[in-house]
């Protein structure tokens, strides 16, 4: 989570890119010990697929948050970060569904709910 908040709030682009590998290097240590019964599972893959979809690892990253979202369907941040990553790399139909898809696991999602306003507003 350190590798990851620094990486979010460093500038400078190769620190950054140093950053985001830490962060998805421990990631994968975690997966190595965290089974689709653990508790954090959803949390891990969720911030592994952020870290990955930053460093331009985009089809890595879409897999990740799937896990995530296969493994608890009701997790709202898996649903978020992987309609940013559509809309990052120009797919808003993706990321529409993928919104309406977590809005039908979780109706009352704010979160969902204000990022599928904004999209529409697009």
């Amino acid at each position: 989570i350190y590798a990851e908040q620094k990486a979010k709030s460093t500038i400078n682009a190769r620190e950054k890119k140093i950053w985001l590998r830490s962060a998805a290097g421990e990631m994968a240590y975690v997966a190595k010990h965290c089974s689709t019964d653990c508790a954090l599972y959803a949390e891990l893959h969720t911030r592994w697929g952020w870290a990955l979809g930053q460093s331009g690892q985009h089809g890595e990253a879409i897999g990740h948050f799937q896990q995530a979202i296969k493994a608890k369907p009701k997790y709202v941040p898996a649903y978020a970060k992987l309609s940013d990553l559509y809309l990052k790399i120009n797919l808003a139909d993706e990321a529409r569904r993928v919104l309406d898809e977590g809005l039908k696991a979780k109706p009352t999602s704010r979160m969902l709910q204000r990022r599928l306003r904004e999209l529409d507003t697009q």
